[in-house]
């Protein structure tokens, strides 16, 4: 890696769906490229800060005609003997620490009894 902005994942695995073309419609013989595991998360470190990586969806711009996204978006068609364009979305995001999981988790909690406190508080004063 020589750019110190780019990193390389190898983590995620798409399956091209290639239709019979039986259907005698090019939207019915729609060729297509679904996400393999449902989440698809990576994990890659940049310049000593651990990183998530995690494809979101496919989203097709205005326009496009002879492409679909289907499946919640993890799954980009295009018409048979068509061509069209999606951009595959990502998000990138910090790996917490083991101490910031520690204080999810008493955050958590805390607003759970808060929660629990209030309707228990409500219940009382309606008896």
């Amino acid at each position: 890696m020589t750019d110190p902005h780019t990193v390389d994942i190898n983590d995620f695995l798409l399956t091209l769906t290639n239709t019979p073309n039986s259907s005698g419609t090019s939207t019915g013989d729609s060729d297509g490229v679904t996400f393999t595991n449902p989440n698809p998360r990576a994990q890659f470190n940049a310049g000593g800060v651990e990183y998530w990586f995690d494809l979101v969806d496919f989203k097709v711009g205005a326009g496009v005609t002879n492409g679909d996204v289907r499946n919640n978006g993890t799954s980009f068609f295009v018409q048979e003997g068509q061509t069209a364009t999606a951009a595959l979305c990502g998000r990138i995001t910090v790996v917490p620490e083991p101490g910031e999981w520690a204080t999810y988790l008493i955050m958590a909690g805390s607003l759970g009894t808060v929660v629990f406190r209030a309707r228990r508080k409500k219940s009382a004063s309606a008896a």
